[in-house]
């Protein structure tokens, strides 16, 4: 009898468990839209009425903008893409560009301590919830990789918000991951504000079609995407190696203190 009642209890657990995929699937490729609608706004202005409303707050516009930043991308840290989106937004309403890259740097900062400090409070028990106590293990181990961590935050339209929620709830340290915060975080929003504002531009590609024509300009195209893809790889296994060097010495140096 008690198997029985058990049973039907799993079952309900795992479809619950599916929704809550399906729906964080579903948030995600919904913030990849908003991040290419920003990108579209170089070209069709979807974002005029948003910018006009910022830009009539006057003196108060950067203040109101770096707070919604914070508390959107804070909240909602398991929609993937989020932050990079008001990067770009950030862009689009305050130049020169590196006033949006100043404003950008401490807002996605400051959100991705409050979105480990989510984790590290209310992450753990969710977190096992949904993906199993074995699971949960193995999770930890890639969460607590601080080439990970890094990567996650380094690329743009990532889960990068997620990432810090599960280096909260997998206890990753505090003393580790801001440093890594920091330094990703400031290289990645120049990336979004320096390069991907002009990169990502339709105009930009548009201009490039009309002046050297369409098929020289798809094979810049795959060249700065193999390129790109080249620099992460390598980081990845420059990242690796260098924690596996870092372990060796702690090893060393414990078996020396012994």
């Amino acid at each position: 009898m008690e198997e029985s009642i058990a049973a039907p209890a799993e079952t309900v657990g795992k479809s619950h468990k599916k929704v809550l995929v399906i729906l964080t699937i579903i948030t995600t490729i919904l913030s990849w839209a908003i991040g290419f609608l920003f990108v579209g706004d170089s070209v069709f202005g979807f974002m005029d009425p948003f910018k006009e409303f910022i830009a009539g707050l006057g003196s108060w516009s950067w203040i109101v903008f770096s707070i919604l930043f914070v508390a959107i991308t804070s909240l909602l840290f398991f929609v993937g893409g989020i932050g990079s989106s008001f990067i770009q937004l950030s862009v689009l309403l305050f130049s020169p560009t590196w006033k949006a890259f100043i404003l950008s740097t401490v807002c996605i900062f400051m959100a991705s301590l409050a979105q480990y400090w989510i984790g590290r409070r209310i992450g753990v028990k969710p977190f096992k919830w949904v993906i199993g106590e074995k699971d949960y293990e193995k999770a930890v181990k890639v969460t607590g990789s601080p080439t990970i961590i890094g990567l996650a935050l380094l690329l743009p339209y990532f889960p990068d918000s997620l990432v810090c929620f599960l280096a909260g709830a997998s206890k990753n340290k505090f003393s580790s991951f801001w440093i890594i915060a920091l330094i990703m975080r400031t290289v990645g929003v120049a990336g979004i504000c320096f390069v991907s504002s002009s990169v990502l531009s339709l105009s930009t590609w548009q201009l490039a079609i009309t002046n050297i024509g369409l098929v020289p300009t798809l094979c810049i195209m795959f060249s700065a995407a193999v390129s790109f893809i080249l620099v992460i790889v390598s980081l990845f296994f420059a990242g690796r190696w260098l924690e596996k060097k870092t372990a060796e010495h702690h090893r060393k140096h414990e078996n020396t203190e012994q």
